[in-house]
């Protein structure tokens, strides 16, 4: 019965942080979880973008694009103002 189901199955990864609080969920959800947001928020208060300052109205992006396989794991999403986003093609 389980071997039916293999070709089915994925694998789907959901990190923690020191207080067992999830952090990072399955690259297969397309938007970030509140708490990789709060992450990024953190990590990130300005536009990814060299040497662009703008730090409000920031967008979380996927670096590699998420129609292109990108997963949706902190080390994958960056924050970009919005033109540079729209730049970017996201």
């Amino acid at each position: 019965a389980v071997a039916g189901l293999i070709d089915h199955a994925f694998i789907s990864l959901l990190l923690h942080d020191t207080e067992r609080r999830p952090i990072d969920a399955s690259p297969r959800r397309r938007h970030p979880t509140r708490r990789q947001q709060r992450v990024l928020d953190a990590r990130q208060p300005d536009c990814a973008e060299p040497g662009c300052t703008a730090r409000t109205l920031l967008q979380y992006d996927h670096i590699v694009p998420y129609p292109k396989g990108g997963p949706t794991i902190l080390t994958n999403l960056q924050r970009l103002c919005g033109p540079h986003n729209r730049q970017k093609g996201g």
